[in-house]
């Protein structure tokens, strides 16, 4: 497992990574190194193959994101960005297109891994915060949860890192309008009313807990490849032109999961508690 500054990555033995922003004394606000090790890890993930020979499956099979300290994340640190960007020279348009290309990069990444990913939310998500907790599969919040398009605050457009796609998405594009054209925090409780959030949470051991179950259970679910076309299928329904392009892609789907090895063994689990 590769070593971090900004971020921790953990491996748990039954069949997740857990990734931790660790930059608690910033609020986890994103830095460049901090950019440069969350792409470094989920490029590497997207470049293993699909399925391994391993005897319980390809492992990572999910992973649970998850922040230090009071925060999830602040967004972006930007006294460091800044002094990033004037280097020794003032910056121009290739410096700012370089750095807004990475945080993207992030962005993009998570959606095309294969793995479903579990974002637990405390504190604030503001503006890149916000974005990587939207391009998460699943979000469960603590009751102290905020978020906000922080961009719209300070000069930039509302939309950026993907939040014009998904925010109107997942909680309609009234509600986003109101978020991306004021900056106004969306709290727990509305979050959850909306969908944002599959779940609230009192404290952040209980947060934990929910997001360790969550997972444990796709894993013990699904099989491998299930579970990662799963997650293809939802992706490309958020675009899909017809119902009728969306079903001729289940039913290949489901014709590659019954070729599948793992599809007999997933059978008898699953009879098997049907019947406890």
């Amino acid at each position: 497992m590769a070593e971090y500054e900004t971020i921790t990555v953990e491996r748990d033995e039954r069949g997740w990574d857990v990734v931790t922003l660790n930059r608690p004394d910033k609020l986890n606000a994103a830095n460049g190194k901090m950019m440069s090790e969350l792409l470094a890890y989920l490029s590497n993930l997207e470049t293993e193959e699909l399925v391994t020979h391993e005897p319980d499956g390809p492992k990572p099979r999910a992973i649970l994101l998850k922040a230090s300290g009071r925060a999830f994340c602040a967004g972006l640190d930007l006294m460091d960005m800044s002094a990033a960007l004037m280097g020794d020279e003032p910056p121009h348009g290739t410096h700012f297109y370089n750095a807004q290309r990475k945080f993207s990069q992030i962005i993009l990444v998570m959606r095309r891994i294969k793995q479903p990913i579990v974002a637990l939310l405390q504190g604030s998500a503001a503006g890149f915060g916000l974005a990587l907790a939207l391009a998460a599969d699943v979000r469960l919040v603590q009751t102290n949860f905020k978020c906000n398009v922080a961009m719209a605050k300070i000069g930039l457009t509302g939309g950026d890192l993907g939040i014009s796609y998904f925010l109107p998405r997942i909680v309609g594009p009234t509600v986003a309008s109101e978020m991306m054209m004021t900056g106004r925090f969306l709290k727990a409780d509305r979050a959850y009313q909306l969908g944002f959030a599959s779940s609230v949470h009192e404290t952040y051991e209980e947060l934990v807990k929910a997001g360790e179950s969550l997972v444990s259970d796709m894993i013990e679910t699904m099989a491998p490849m299930p579970l990662f076309m799963t997650k293809e299928a939802l992706n490309l329904s958020l675009a899909a032109p017809s119902l009728h392009s969306q079903i001729a892609l289940e039913d290949r789907q489901q014709l590659m999961s019954l070729k599948d090895p793992a599809f007999p063994i997933y059978v008898q689990k699953g009879f098997m508690k049907s019947k406890m």
